[in-house]
């Protein structure tokens, strides 16, 4: 990803649009999260509730993502965090990954 104005809306590859930073930060949160094998399920459940904001996550899959900032206090995905999550968090033949949100690719 390319650094841009952070206040700059760019356009996800799911045509979702939404700020510069507020991608970029997702997106290098998600990678990080990815490689400790500890907080495989909190972005399982993070993937889960961003498809599907009625769906109640793991009790103690909660407070790694608040810990985040992925969530707020109340529990919520902010819209742009969701549509960051969905462009970025992805399954791959039963494995999670985090791909590029803007470019759609690893």
């Amino acid at each position: 990803m390319t650094a841009v104005d952070p206040l700059h809306m760019v356009r996800l590859h799911t045509g979702a649009v939404a700020p510069a930073g507020a991608v970029t930060a997702t997106f290098t949160t998600l990678k990080r999260m990815l490689d400790d094998p500890k907080l495989y399920i909190p972005l399982i459940e993070l993937r889960e509730l961003a498809d599907d904001p009625a769906y109640v996550p793991f009790g103690s899959a909660v407070p790694p993502l608040i810990g985040f900032g992925l969530l707020g206090g109340n529990g919520r995905l902010h819209a742009h965090i969701r549509d960051i999550v969905r462009a970025a968090l992805v399954w791959d033949d039963g494995t999670l990954e985090v791909i590029d949100p803007v470019r759609g690719a690893a």
